[in-house]
Formats: C-alpha cells, sequence, structure tokens
C-alpha cells in the first residue's frame, strides 16, 4: 500500500506559479500512517484511516516529525508538482515541532535527479512564464507559525503521590483505643449491675441503662473513627499494636508499621 502522512502549513502556502492557495499537501519522510499534521503543533492532530486501524490516542500522541522533511502537491501543472521543505526545530521538551515552511521557487530550484529539459521546464513553470500570475517572489518563501489551539483526546494525568496521614491516624487511634477500654468496662459492668443493681435500690435501676449506653457510645465511636482520615474508606485490622500501615483505597500513609 502507498502509505505518506498528511500536511497542513500555516499559514497557508501560494503556489509560486499562478498564486492559487495550496492545499492537500503530502509527503513520504514521517512515520507514514496517514497521519495529519499540521504546522505548530508536535503530535498528529488526527489519522485519517478507517476506525479499525486508528492508533490509540496516547500513542498517537508521542509520534514526532524528523528535523526536515519534504512535502509536495498539486496545482496548475500536470507535470510538476509543488514541493516545499518543512522544518522541526526541537523545543524546549526536546521534541521536534513543525514551526518553519520553505516553498520551492525558481530561484531554489535545485537540479537534483532531473534531466536537463526537466529542470528547464519546471523553472519555467516556476517563474510564472505562461502564466497570466505574477511570478514568486525571488527571495524563498519563509513563514513562521503562529500559536493555534488544537482540540486532542485527553491524557491521563500521573497519579499524585499518596498523602501522609500518620498525624490525623495517630488521633483516631487514641480514640479507638479509648473506645475499646469503654467496651470492656461496660461488658464488665452489665453482669456486676445485674447481680448488685437490686441492692443498690435507685442507683441500681439506671446503672444497667449506664453501661448499656456506654457500650454503645463506644462501639459507634469505634466504628466512626475505624476509617481512613482521608478519603473515609472503613478500615479492617487486628486490634492491639498492630494498625494498618496505608489504606487499601486512596494508599494514604498512615502508620510507619509494615
Amino acid at each position: 500500500m502507498n502509505r505518506f502522512d498528511i500536511y497542513e502549513p500555516y499559514p497557508q502556502l501560494d503556489c509560486p506559479a499562478c498564486g492559487k492557495a495550496l492545499d492537500g499537501w503530502k509527503g513520504k519522510d514521517g512515520p507514514c500512517g496517514q497521519f495529519v499534521w499540521r504546522q505548530g503543533v508536535e503530535a498528529p492532530i488526527a489519522q485519517d484511516v478507517d476506525e479499525e486501524f486508528l492508533l490509540p490516542a496516547v500513542q498517537r500522541e508521542r509520534m514526532r516529525l524528523p528535523p526536515s522533511f519534504s512535502i509536495h502537491a498539486r496545482c496548475c501543472s500536470d507535470r510538476f508538482m509543488v514541493t516545499a521543505t518543512g522544518y522541526a526545530e526541537t523545543d524546549y521538551a526536546g521534541d521536534n515541532l513543525w514551526d518553519r515552511t520553505e516553498l520551492e521557487t525558481a530561484e531554489t530550484l535545485e537540479r537534483g535527479e532531473l534531466t536537463s529539459e526537466e529542470y528547464e521546464a519546471k523553472h519555467a513553470w516556476l517563474a510564472g512564464e505562461g502564466n497570466e500570475q505574477s511570478p514568486a517572489e525571488s527571495e524563498p518563501e519563509v513563514r513562521q507559525a503562529e500559536p493555534i489551539l488544537v482540540l486532542t483526546e485527553p491524557v491521563d494525568p500521573e497519579p499524585e503521590a499518596p498523602k501522609d496521614l500518620r498525624r490525623e491516624f495517630d488521633r483516631s487511634m487514641q480514640i479507638i483505643q479509648a473506645a475499646q477500654s469503654m467496651v470492656f468496662l461496660s461488658m464488665l459492668g452489665l453482669p456486676a449491675a445485674s447481680f448488685f443493681g437490686p441492692k443498690w435500690g435507685a442507683f441500681g435501676k439506671v446503672l444497667i441503662p449506664i453501661c448499656i449506653f456506654s457500650m454503645l457510645v463506644s462501639v459507634a465511636a469505634f466504628l466512626w473513627f475505624c476509617r481512613c482520615p482521608g478519603c473515609g474508606f472503613f478500615l479492617v485490622w487486628i486490634t492491639g499494636d498492630s494498625r494498618p500501615s496505608e489504606c487499601a483505597r486512596c494508599g494514604a500513609r498512615l502508620s510507619d508499621d509494615e
């Protein structure tokens, strides 16, 4: 298959022979994946292929042009094509950014692989001989890219570093340990209140509800503070000296324990 890339010089270039604005630029010095390149943009802005052959957006964003490349377009000649050279300078990020395009004119035409007859014919055509429009300028046409905005598919941002929540979790652990002590005392107090309550009169009647209320409040506090201070994820671990070192959901650092 004859593969090539599509190019969009910015600003638009005019034919040196007839002065008509040119489009449909193509070239084979790039990746040749039917990518659409626009001057002033590092990566291709699109890919002109069927959906089943499209590269993922992340891979397309990594594509770059070589430092110099040749492009061509068809205009007012059935024999010759208009040729230009694009230059991709290295930017601050170390990537090649297409920021300059030089149009081939009669004055900059090189013979290369052309025969003498072909060279003279193309030179005459580029000079505008036989065309109603005026010939091109004597100096090579150099156009600088202007800043433009191109909407591309978003790239996933880099994940943030896990938060350090050791201090916040230490305060939660103090409350959890106090709640555990209250639950333990309430569990001891219930049998005592049931046995001695009838002997203690009015105080004995309210002792059992007090123990039950203390136990419920302690369990609620225990469950409330057994959560990650960052995302609220419920944490489960073996009580005692052991505690989770990080949150399983957000990855926040909770303690120095491994």
